[in-house]
């Protein structure tokens, strides 16, 4: 079983949104793959509301929010790739995005 530090959640992914970003930055097939995944992972967060929104990236292009996941991504090289389209997807609603 896995196992999450004290007060983190764990959380069963699937796919290249498990993968840490250096490794979906590193193939082209892999950022295909990876901007496939954030788009998907996104709306099932606007699906399901589960950050008390449904309309987070309204606002913006998919080229946007894929952008802005790579970017976040090459500042986190670690993070894995689900974690990191969190924080983007939480700045966007945050920012009226």
């Amino acid at each position: 079983p896995v196992l999450a530090a004290e007060g983190q959640t764990v959380v069963r992914t699937f796919g290249i949104g498990r993968m840490p970003c250096k490794d979906f930055l590193a193939k082209p097939d892999n950022q295909f793959q990876g901007d496939v995944w954030t788009l998907g992972y996104w709306t099932a967060l606007n699906v399901v509301g589960a950050k008390g929104s449904h309309t987070v990236g309204d606002h913006a292009q998919a080229e946007e929010i894929v952008a802005d996941v790579k970017k976040a991504c090459a500042a986190e090289p670690s993070a894995p790739l689900y974690g990191v389209i969190d924080h983007v997807y939480e700045r966007f609603q945050k920012d009226g995005k």
